[in-house]
């Protein structure tokens, strides 16, 4: 963490401390220096190893029973520094003055008024020692309840943290929290979301421990826990016999400090003790170590389906978590400013392959980015198709992570099947040469662990399609897999261009739609008449014509019981074709086989999506209840 300030004044004689952390203080004090007040701040983030000057209030230092303000001059001074964390603090003597962004900047607070002899912060209430204003005696003081735990509000997130800020207030509330009792979370998501990033970020901002795990024996983590403990606390740490010894040494450690403790990586601590979440459920349960400890503990890991079990069923930890995090990809706008690409056709295209995570730019790419729309196809064969990249195995190495998966090539198989437009548990079971309910297993370990999505038929109760969650193993079912050999001689140059018509059909197509839906779900209640309440896709059959009519995007409202569903937009999506009236004309006719049906469909709009544009006719030919969606009210925010 960067140190804020200059140098500490030459000559500088502290007069009070302050501690957040066994690491990090702050100290009030004076220096000489050639315009009074020379009141100074020093803070130390390494046990006072280093120093650095911070911006002190503009009073002179002194002390509570010498003080002018016990005498009628009005002239003040300070005497006493608290810190409740990293950034809120204060310092006393004849008023308060407050900092709410680590001693950068401090303002004068008019309350309680009069001397301050003696301030502390206990159970997020801020308690002082008073004297009232111009009394001329020390004998009557008053006992005073500054204000309530405004120094345990969350604090803000650093600026090297792209996005995530509903992330960040999530895990900064929930650690932060300064109510008694140690509380449990668990943050979950793929690997390469940026979830190490972020815990650590939030470790270091709020004085926390941060232990990643490793894949080894109980013995050598117990070891490197206590490791890390002493690190924290810079104090021996004994020898834990087992997690029945470590844990709630743990909670005792932090005594009732307010600290956060990220254990990262904990699938792996569950595969060498799977009797872990039943301790920690013991020492959070009633009479254990955790009643009296102020520790935020987060779990986290990738492995989906482990986590996503901590939590569920008769699992020791079901009802025992204070907080449950799913680190997403960026969505597709915010994909595309962490790409830092403008042009929205190359941003689909971009997000076609790599989606939202964020690692695959910053570690697998080394920042590696397309300049334009030009340069697309070069960049796909100098990364992904490259395999001198990590990025090129990538998409065998996610589903390689997941504990349940016992025969990859099944599971592969089940992926190329969904890839190929085989959507359905029907489609997929004949794809891969097996029966419907051979094929249910897997479908279920994959939906687990995030890598399919089972999405509903709106308008056909019990149907639903399943769809690829990550781009990239859609990239690789789709185009690499077939060329594998080739491939990994570096044939990438030769492969590209015989298989960019299918990237385009089978791979930006669906995707498109999808981004569509992501569009629908978050529109502003006014682009369809009312907020949306569920967003997807589904099938109209027209017994009249003998056909089907599938609706990319629908759009419906909240259900109210006892009232009809109204529909607030059919949507058709077309990446590569200009769309005409044709288009319009059919999500018509679908509008009126759902009114027969019994569906609300008096204020449906009608809503062609396109990444090609629109004919001449279609944008002449719009009405109330017909709207264009092109890709550049696809990326405006």
């Amino acid at each position: 963490m960067p140190s804020p300030g200059g140098p500490v004044p030459a000559g500088f004689k502290a007069a009070s401390a302050t501690f957040v952390s066994t690491r990090e203080a702050f100290v009030l004090g004076t220096a000489p220096c050639t315009h009074s007040p020379c009141t100074s701040i020093a803070r130390t983030f390494d046990r006072g190893k280093t120093w650095r000057g911070l911006p002190a209030p503009v009073v002179p230092l002194g002390e509570p029973y010498t003080s002018t303000s016990t005498s009628t001059s009005t002239r003040p001074a300070v005497w006493g520094i608290r810190f409740a964390t990293p950034e809120h603090g204060f310092v006393f003597g004849d008023g308060l003055w407050v900092t709410n962004d680590g001693g950068e900047r401090w303002s004068a607070s008019g309350y309680p008024g009069g001397a301050i002899l003696s301030l502390e912060i206990i159970d997020h209430q801020v308690l002082a020692v008073t004297v009232p204003r111009y009394s001329s005696k020390y004998g009557s003081v008053n006992y005073t309840s500054i204000m309530t735990a405004s120094p345990f509000e969350a604090p803000p997130k650093p600026p090297h943290l792209f996005g995530r800020d509903a992330e960040w207030t999530g895990l900064a509330g929930f650690a932060a929290d300064a109510r008694p009792g140690a509380t449990l979370g668990v943050v979950s998501g793929r690997r390469r979301q940026g979830k190490s990033y972020l815990l650590q970020a939030l470790a270091t901002a709020l004085g926390g421990i941060y232990f990643p795990a490793l894949e080894l024996t109980e013995t050598v983590l117990l070891r490197l826990f206590a490791d890390e403990l002493i690190r924290y606390s810079g104090s021996p740490v004994p020898p834990f016999r087992d997690w029945l010894d470590a844990i709630p040494y743990l909670f005792r450690l932090a005594g009732d400090r307010v600290v956060p403790v990220v254990i990262d990586e904990f699938p792996y601590l569950v595969k060498a003790s799977p009797g872990l979440p039943s301790i920690i459920q013991r020492e959070l349960g009633p009479g254990g170590s955790g009643s009296a400890s102020r520790v935020r503990l987060l779990l986290c890991g990738s492995a989906m389906s482990v986590m996503g079990g901590l939590l569920s069923g008769p699992a020791p930890l079901r009802g025992r978590a204070g907080l449950e995090l799913v680190v997403q990809p960026f969505g597709y706008r915010d994909a595309a400013r962490f790409w830092e690409i403008t042009d929205p056709k190359l941003a689909v295209l971009v997000h076609s392959v790599v989606g939202g995570t964020p690692a695959y730019r910053r570690e697998l790419l080394r920042e590696d980015t397309p300049a334009d729309l030009a340069d697309f196809d070069a960049w796909v064969i100098r990364t992904v198709l490259n395999p001198q990249t990590p990025l090129f195995r990538e998409a065998r190495y996610l589903l390689a992570e997941e504990a349940e998966i016992r025969d990859p090539s099944l599971y592969h198989s089940v992926l190329a099947a969904v890839a190929e437009g085989n959507n359905t548990t029907g489609g997929i079971a004949s794809y891969i040469g097996r029966k419907s309910n051979e094929v249910a297993h897997p479908l279920h370990v994959l939906e687990d662990s995030r890598l399919l999505v089972k999405e509903p038929d709106l308008f056909r109760s019990g149907r639903a399609r399943y769809r690829i969650a990550e781009p990239l193993i859609t990239f690789y079912q789709a185009i690499m897999s077939r060329e594998w050999a080739r491939l990994e001689l570096g044939g990438g140059p030769a492969v590209w261009p015989g298989a960019r018509a299918r990237f385009l059909s089978q791979v930006t197509g669906p995707h498109f739609e999808t981004i569509c839906r992501a569009y629908a779900i978050t529109a502003d209640p006014a682009v369809f008449g009312g907020p949306p309440g569920e967003v997807g896709s589904g099938v109209v059959p027209d017994p009249a014509n003998r056909t089907q009519i599938e609706i990319d995007v629908a759009v419906l409202a909240p259900a109210e019981h006892g009232r009809p569903r109204r529909v607030l937009s059919l949507g058709e999506v077309k990446w590569d074709r200009v769309m005409t009236l044709g288009h319009v004309e059919r999500l018509r006719r679908a509008r009126d086989l759902l009114a027969v049906k019994g569906f609300d469909t008096r204020d449906t709009v009608l809503t062609c999506y396109s990444g090609a544009g629109f004919d001449p006719e279609l944008q002449a030919g719009q009405r109330h209840d017909i709207r264009l969606v092109g890709l550049d009210q696809l990326y405006v925010n």
